[in-house]
């Protein structure tokens, strides 16, 4: 499925879940490379820092037990004596812990660790040693002990040395540390940058192509109907999806045919109506009616019966395409045929499925044809049916042309009544002329009979004189 054909709602709901997942995804990165420099942190802190600051304490208890020896040398009395024992004692204490530290925290080799806690043990014994020799009065052997070149001197120097290698190696890999920390810093911006660019990319890709899916079907139903607004009854919009968008397209383009169809009925309509008012004479009326109304709905065959004087048949009078050996009259009060349904319930009847047996047949240079729609129209006047118009096309009628006989009717009703009223004025007047013109023959065939009558009756005076002059 077609982006484009989904729901409105549907792709903002894409687009938001989309940059919902671009955010989570960016704060998981963020967290992670995070961590990982927490991790490098925690690092350099427990080893580099922490055993450094380790070996610091443990160099400077070394220099302190060192001070209180030569303190313990130069004691007065027991009790200072004690004081700097309980005092080395407990910097003994704490080198011991320190050096359990740095066991767990040192990150070179562990022989260093074990290599620098053997000459502090062995320190640790020539220091009791010298206070056994204090206490025991053999200060001079303590003090050629305790200096540089003598016994403890050289063995605190040795584990100072031991020490001293695991400073320079604790620094190196501080700084080796620090190096890393430094690259690992470079490559997760260098990727938190990719990241950040590439949703950034991506979030203007979605909501370019949303805007684009809006926008678009609204220009374009836009200018559909700016182009219809200013005369272009054609213009429709061409978007067609599956969304609300496309359906408002359909609705638009619906709409458009709508009004269009209502201007071509209102134009065909005024073209009847024009041609209805044109013609007063009645068989010209039907003539130009009939090829009218045959053009606006596309019929092949259109004829007109009317009532008879008698009132008891349909007579044909006029029509158009329809063959003159089925030009005959039917009775007004039978209901069957194709008229049968018009006559009885006195309104408009579209037929279709056309049986073979039917009167109107199209005839073409190809050979004959039946239609496969038949429109009957009744023409009222008052509760009677005067006269019935009949369309019959080869193909089907479509509704347009259903809808503008259906307008027309009333109409065309009237018209055709006021065409057969002044009908019937014109043969009474022609009827009451002839009669005239009879009446005046008449007239002057009795007043020269009235005058041979005045001759005579002259010519039998002047005889009866001639007679009663004779008889004298």
């Amino acid at each position: 499925m077609r982006i484009k054909n989904l729901k409105i709602g549907t792709q903002l709901k894409i687009g938001f879940v989309a940059m919902l997942f671009f955010v989570i995804v960016l704060g998981l990165v963020a967290f992670m490379q995070t961590d990982k420099l927490h991790q490098q942190t925690e690092k350099l802190y427990n080893h580099p820092l922490k055993v450094r600051n380790v070996l610091d304490s443990i160099t400077i208890d070394i220099l302190t037990i060192r001070v209180g020896m030569r303190d313990l040398l130069l004691a007065t009395s027991d009790q200072e004596e004690q004081a700097n024992i309980q005092l080395m004692t407990l910097y003994a204490a704490d080198i011991e812990n320190n050096f359990d530290i740095l066991k767990d925290s040192y990150l070179g080799p562990a022989a260093d660790v074990e290599e620098a806690y053997q000459a502090y043990l062995i320190w640790e014994n020539a220091v009791e040693e010298s206070i056994k020799l204090v206490n025991s009065g053999e200060i001079e052997k303590v003090k050629e002990s305790i200096h540089t070149e003598g016994t403890m001197g050289s063995l605190r120097e040795k584990m100072l040395v031991s020490i001293n290698n695991m400073d320079v190696f604790a620094q190196n890999m501080g700084d080796a540390l620090y190096k890393n920390s430094v690259e690992l810093n470079d490559t997760l911006n260098r990727q938190l940058v990719l990241l950040t660019a590439t949703i950034l990319l991506l979030s203007l890709l979605i909501s370019y192509s949303l805007l684009r899916n809006i926008r678009k079907p609204l220009k374009e139903m836009n200018d559909a109907v700016l182009r219809f607004h200013r005369g272009d009854m054609d213009a429709r919009s061409s978007y067609e999806t599956k969304n609300e968008f496309g359906l408002l397209s359909s609705s638009i383009n619906f709409l458009a045919d709508m009004v269009q169809e209502n201007i071509n009925l209102n134009k065909k309509r005024a073209s009847l109506a024009e041609v209805m008012l044109s013609e007063d004479d009645a068989r010209s009326f039907f003539q130009a009616t009939l090829a009218t109304l045959a053009d606006h709905t596309g019929s092949q065959i259109a004829a007109v019966y009317l009532l008879s004087e008698d009132k008891k048949t349909f007579e044909h009078y006029e029509s158009l395409g329809l063959d003159n050996n089925i030009k005959q009259s039917f009775a007004a009060d039978s209901f069957e045929g194709e008229f049968g349904a018009a006559l009885f319930a006195q309104k408009l009847q579209h037929i279709q499925n056309i049986p073979e047996d039917t009167r109107f047949v199209f005839h073409t240079v190809n050979g004959r044809f039946i239609p496969r729609g038949i429109i009957t129209i009744p023409i009222i006047s008052g509760n009677q049916v005067i006269a019935i118009i009949s369309l019959a096309t080869v193909s089907n009628f479509t509704p347009h042309s259903i809808a503008l006989l259906d307008i027309i009717r009333v109409t065309l009703s009237a018209r055709i009544e006021g065409i057969l009223s002044y009908r019937r004025i014109k043969d009474i007047k022609e009827k009451v002329e002839q009669q005239n013109r009879d009446l005046n023959a008449h007239k002057a065939e009795l007043s020269e009979q009235a005058a041979e009558l005045m001759q005579q009756n002259t010519e039998l005076e002047m005889q009866k004189k001639l007679l009663d002059d004779a008889s004298r």
